[in-house]
């Protein structure tokens, strides 16, 4: 299928010679070939098979039996022989035709193997996998598609085509263009493309008729640019990677009149098996790397955010340590010494949170998140906390203030419910530049909601969709200290009772994060 259409003549031309020199040299060697006039022309056969595939193997057969009844049979005239001549030529020919067919069916096959392994070594490549599937379609083509496209399924349901490949180049302009004008796919969409995602099978029409090409356009206008790309033959098979399909590959026969045939999808589904594979790795590969460079940034942060309270504690403890060398610890003042022991235990508390953090997020990659669930008041929980960051919240100048006008009983885990809380709390403190905060808790009919609102930095739009991940804070800048976890941890808590989390942003007007627990 690799030929040109100048060149697709050329095996039926090999067949016609190789037999047109059997019968020559048979016709000058008679004398010693007596007994076995026909062997020569199994010779041309079985040569014509392995060059030019079945087709040219069986023309080879026909002239070389009628060339054999012709000039070989005895007596030498057309079409006059007996019963032992008929039954040798029948036996030539049924020979003939085996040589032909097994010998057509091994050359496909090896012809196969070397394919795929070409296509196996393009695709292990150290290109990205969009570099990789652009080469491979080009590779595809001419020898199992006139065209081809690959079609990858987004985290975001959108199906993006990715590499397209044409016999005719400027044919390949016209289906980019198609997709122009007519925009991705979705996976709610009705299509050929997205049946071949929903079952994970593939899709096989050898002979396309206008009626489907007119029951998939979306108007005139796009069934004329489906007409203009002439869909004769098609296969559209699944990219399928650790049972999920990710996207297809689809073959598209044309202008040359060639028609697909089960072997080719059979083929082409172990194309795609490879293809999947390839790009699968490739978004591994990528996830890792992208992994170690934010554990890298966490762990740089981690330091520097454990180091600052050890590093405080210890000028404290070196300041008291001076004092009592000297014998002048008794003469501090009592207000001085409260503040010294006040920052370091401060400092102590703030090691620990971070130290407890490190723990939760440990628990939660493990699922030993653990839960001990008492009937409890939601209000109170929020009372509390509410009360112990009041003065941290006037420090920082926002006004901390609670609505909660009646009991919002639960059944729930009195610490976790604390620490969600406090981390919304807290958050809503750091990013509120001075501004009022209002947390508010209330009962529906069926759940508790939380919600606790600041009128601060607000968050960018990008973030919104990143800032429940773990270490997300490694990727924003480092104006406010924190390992990026609260967060995370908030909705792990959340999740494990059952419950939702939710947040609403304003860039520069401030963030609501709003939390829905089931209440039994």
């Amino acid at each position: 299928m690799r030929r040109s259409l100048p060149s697709r003549w050329l095996p039926y031309a090999v067949a016609v010679i190789s037999v047109a020199l059997a019968l020559l040299v048979t016709s000058l060697l008679q004398p010693l070939l007596a007994r076995t006039p026909l062997q020569l022309f199994f010779a041309a056969v079985t040569i014509s098979a392995w060059y030019g595939g079945l087709g040219p193997g069986l023309t080879a057969t026909v002239l070389a039996t009628v060339a054999g009844n012709y000039f070989l049979s005895s007596p030498t005239y057309p079409f006059s022989f007996g019963l032992e001549q008929l039954l040798q030529l029948g036996v030539f020919a049924f020979v003939a035709v085996l040589i032909s067919t097994l010998t057509s069916a091994r050359r496909q096959a090896e012809e196969e193997q070397r394919f795929l392994a070409e296509a196996g070594a393009l695709l292990a490549t150290p290109l990205d996998y969009a570099t990789r599937l652009d080469r491979l379609v080009h590779l595809v083509v001419p020898y199992l598609a006139d065209w081809c496209v690959v079609d990858i399924l987004q985290e975001d349901g959108v199906i993006r085509r990715l590499a397209v490949a044409h016999v005719e180049p400027d044919k390949e302009d016209l289906a980019l263009d198609l997709r122009r004008r007519y925009p991705l796919l979705r996976l709610n969409t009705t299509h050929t493309i997205t049946k071949v995602l929903h079952s994970g099978h593939s899709w096989f029409d050898p002979h396309i008729s206008d009626t489907r090409l007119a029951a998939e356009a979306r108007d005139t206008q796009h069934l004329d640019f489906l007409r203009q790309l002439g869909f004769k033959s098609e296969m559209v098979v699944p990219l399928v990677a650790r049972d999920r399909p990710i996207g297809t590959l689809t073959f598209v026969m044309g202008r040359s009149g060639r028609r697909h045939t089960p072997r080719h999808l059979k083929l082409a589904e172990e194309l795609a098996r490879r293809a999947a594979l390839a790009v699968d790795n490739a978004w591994l590969y990528q996830q890792a790397q992208a992994a170690i460079q934010v554990r890298d940034e966490f762990l740089s942060i981690a330091s520097h955010e454990l180091k600052s309270p050890l590093t405080a504690l210890l000028l404290q403890l070196q300041l008291l340590l001076r004092h009592a060398r000297r014998g002048s610890l008794t003469g501090l003042p009592a207000d001085q010494l409260v503040r010294l022991l006040e920052t370091g235990q401060g400092q102590v508390q703030r090691l620990s949170k971070l130290v407890d953090n490190l723990l939760d997020v440990s628990r939660i990659s493990a699922g030993r998140l653990q839960l001990e669930l008492e009937t409890l008041d939601l209000a109170l929980v929020a009372r509390d906390v509410v009360a112990r960051f009041a003065e941290e919240a006037q420090a920082a100048g926002s006004e901390l203030t609670l609505h909660a006008d009646q009991p919002v009983v639960g059944r729930w885990d009195r610490l976790r419910m604390d620490q969600v809380v406090t981390n919304l709390v807290t958050n809503a403190i750091k990013y509120g530049e001075g501004q009022p905060i209002e947390v508010r808790v209330e009962p529906t009919p069926t759940t508790a909601r939380l919600a606790v609102r600041d009128h601060g930095l607000g968050i960018p739009p990008e973030h919104l969709t990143t800032i429940f991940e773990r270490f997300e804070r490694a990727g924003r800048e480092r104006s406010h200290s924190g390992l990026g976890l609260g967060l995370y941890i908030t909705r792990q808590i959340i999740q494990a009772h059952g419950g939702v989390i939710q947040v609403s942003s304003t860039l520069g007007a401030g963030s609501t994060f709003t939390v829905e627990l089931p209440r039994e």
